[in-house]
């Protein structure tokens, strides 16, 4: 199970994480809730997204910033569906068209 989520910095950059197992059990660990809060809409709060975004990077050493630091750069941090994923594996190769 995965979450797709897309970080928009201030400077109108975007990035895409996937949210996975271990930022769910850091989340409930953090927020002593269960990680379905994250879709109850009476629940879910700014920081859950943004949470979750932050520690993704932070567990994929793409920021060493802690949380507070890390969100004074960001705009917006929320769910898109899979079909917005702009993350292309490098190494997987292009479908074959002919001959």
């Amino acid at each position: 199970m995965y979450l797709n989520l897309r970080i928009t910095l201030k400077n109108e950059n975007t990035r895409d994480v996937k949210a996975e197992w271990p930022d769910f059990i850091a989340f409930e660990d953090e927020f002593d809730a269960p990680i379905t809060v994250v879709f109850d809409s009476k629940k879910v709060r700014l920081k859950h997204t943004t949470w979750l975004c932050w520690h993704n990077e932070f567990r994929n050493k793409i920021t060493t910033k802690d949380f507070k630091e890390w969100s004074e750069e960001i705009a917006y941090c929320g769910f898109i569906p899979d079909s917005e994923v702009e993350d292309i594996n490098p190494l997987e190769s292009k479908a074959r068209t002919g001959a």
